[in-house]
């Protein structure tokens, strides 16, 4: 909700190569985000073949793939504080430069001990970037655009997933055991180059920047979102203003108890938490992670044998997830919100009930 003592201009602003630019670098994170989960996939066809790497039991295959999300659960629980003094900007490029270490270090790793340290760096990784990136795009791009720009994140992540299957099927012609999984986990190192230079030559958010008293700098920064667009400009900054007027006297109000007690003390705020929490938690409850994560081991499961054929077959189905991410936009507009989720809900009962048929009929 937009808060501020002036008009709203009735035009909107031009899009510039500022927003494209900053939108683009951002999105980059969600495209690591993606891409260093789904990466293992193809990653653990090969890589327990490999010299220095055997034995790889299948405890070691599940700890390699699961710490990953795990540490990214601690590094976001730290990211918000550290954003808040720091800036936004410093902590994506700290995230860019752990994507960075991380896919090296799993790339060159000469033992599997090795990987699990990088698998780590790259949790803490996604963990910065997935709490960061989008509160970034949220400050940072023009008021008209800012959901649409943070939805592009969403389908980002995505991407992502397609993106690491297509790389690993294309790895995979490269001698796979030796050296195919090796370049696999080291072409990340190439956006998170990209998004490591590209945010030294940006600026950080106007409302990070506006909170530390830099009011001249937050200006300069919107005057390159809005394109020169002054009205637009000073009807931002009137909004951030009025937004941190409204924090400190909720906070002058509440006192210093800690904002998650605050939460749990206002009942409307704890009921709407609640429910926004339960759905992520029943999404989670689903597995579509440890299907994306583990699809080349279910489709060999069904049958197929060929680890090529496998890849690309992985590659189609996270295809089917971005899919299923860009659809739901256009039909909330049709049917609201709580029908396509109630949709979307029987649709993953009726896949459950039947993939777990399949594999009942196959073994």
């Amino acid at each position: 909700q937009e808060f501020s003592t002036r008009e709203k201009p009735s035009h909107k602003p031009p899009i510039n190569g500022y927003t494209v630019g900053l939108t683009l670098l951002a999105c980059i994170g969600g495209l690591l985000f993606g891409y260093d989960t789904g990466i293992m996939s193809g990653i653990q066809l090969f890589f327990g073949k490999a010299e220095g790497m055997r034995p790889m039991s299948t405890l070691w295959v599940e700890v390699i793939v699961s710490v990953t999300p795990g540490v990214a659960a601690f590094g976001a629980l730290v990211a918000g504080k550290a954003s808040d003094k720091f800036g936004r900007r410093v902590i994506i490029i700290f995230a860019s430069f752990t994507f960075l270490v991380g896919s090296i270090i799993c790339g060159v790793a000469p033992s599997k001990w090795f990987i699990l340290g990088g698998r780590a760096t790259l949790g803490v990784a996604i963990g910065f970037a997935s709490m960061i990136i989008p509160v970034y795009i949220s400050e940072a791009a023009p008021l008209h655009l800012r959901g649409a720009l943070v939805t592009c994140y969403q389908l980002m992540i995505t991407t992502g997933f397609i993106l690491a299957n297509a790389v690993a099927a294309g790895f995979a012609y490269v001698d796979p055991v030796n050296l195919g999984w090796r370049l696999m986990f080291g072409f990340a190192a190439v956006p998170s180059i990209l998004q490591l230079i590209g945010f030294m030559f940006l600026k950080d958010t106007p409302r990070y920047l506006y909170s530390k008293g830099r009011t001249d700098e937050a200006e300069a920064v919107l005057t390159k979102v809005y394109g020169g667009d002054d009205e637009w400009v000073q009807y931002d900054l009137s909004v951030i203003e009025e937004a941190t007027r409204q924090e400190m006297e909720i906070q002058k109000s509440q006192g210093s108890s800690p904002t998650i007690l605050r939460v749990f003390r206002t009942p409307h705020v704890r009921k709407a938490l609640f429910i926004g929490c339960s759905m992520q938690m029943f999404q989670q409850f689903v597995g579509i992670n440890s299907i994306l994560y583990y699809a080349s081991e279910i489709i060999k499961g069904a049958g197929i044998k060929d680890d090529i054929m496998n890849l690309w077959i992985s590659c189609g189905i996270a295809a089917v997830q971005s899919v299923g991410t860009f659809a739901p936009m256009k039909l909330i507009e049709k049917w609201g919100r709580r029908p396509t989720l109630l949709t979307s809900m029987a649709a993953m009962v009726v896949a459950l009930a039947a993939m777990g048929t399949a594999f009942m009929v196959i073994n």
